[in-house]
């Protein structure tokens, strides 16, 4: 806000009061509202009138947020979500927990810095916990402080056997491996074969409780070209990865 007038109060001193919880009350009172004040800011005047100019600094949220949306729809979770407006907001976070203390980041989307229209914003988690889990969405500024949203109830009943690979092409001879769905902690053996069908990488794997596994694998220097991921023969999962 600029401009306004603070008048000054009477031999008894002068508060502030904000919204519906005014610090103290004078003759003539005086009520300011602010949309997402986060603190109850005062000035005093102990006695005598109030010397100018006073300047006050109040706390305002980073995001008006508008609805923050979760469903569950083919083998993963989505997430919708709106803000009125953003200030010096830098990026969303989806954390996830089982058992409402351990949050961990499914991933994380670019705010729109300062703003003041509607925007949109959408994202998956696609290696969901089965069972019940406990969504909530941080938003982080750029000086680092963040908030959180209400916290959103989902619950996946089954768990289609699934995996992904990122990056591909891979990096600097590394990729990541998720795979949801595989017995629960059970080994699962994975390997990768070039096309003439010779095997260059392979190893076991435990899942854990929840049947998810998700690993940094790092191979050696192969050449360029194109292979194929095989998890476990047995359940058919493979995929291609490109070597640059």
């Amino acid at each position: 806000m600029t401009g306004g007038t603070i008048s000054n109060g009477d031999a008894l001193g002068g508060l502030i009061g904000f919204g519906t919880n005014p610090i103290a009350l004078y003759s003539p009172s005086i009520t300011i509202n602010i949309a997402g004040i986060t603190q109850l800011p005062s000035f005093t005047n102990n006695p005598g009138p109030l010397t100018g100019p006073a300047t006050m600094s109040v706390g305002v949220l980073p995001i008006e947020l508008i609805d923050f949306i979760t469903r569950v729809s083919n083998n993963r979770v989505e997430f919708d979500w709106s803000t009125a407006s953003e200030l010096n907001n830098d990026f969303f976070t989806i954390e996830r927990a089982s058992d409402l203390e351990k949050f961990e980041e499914v991933t994380t989307v670019k705010g729109q810095g300062t703003i003041n229209i509607k925007t949109n914003y959408n994202t998956v988690d696609e290696s969901p916990l089965p069972g019940i889990s406990y969504y909530r969405l941080k938003q982080t500024d750029f000086d680092g402080k963040f908030t959180y949203s209400e916290l959103r109830k989902v619950e996946v009943t089954e768990i289609k056997t699934n995996f992904r690979i990122y990056p591909n092409p891979i990096i600097n001879n590394t990729f990541n491996l998720e795979l949801i769905g595989m017995p629960n902690a059970g080994e699962v053996p994975v390997r990768i074969v070039n096309m003439q069908g010779a095997s260059v990488f392979e190893a076991n794997y435990l899942a854990d409780q929840y049947g998810r596994i998700k690993v940094s694998i790092e191979l050696n220097p192969l050449s360029s070209g194109m292979y194929m991921v095989v998890v476990n023969a047995v359940t058919g999962l493979r995929t291609k990865i490109v070597i640059p």
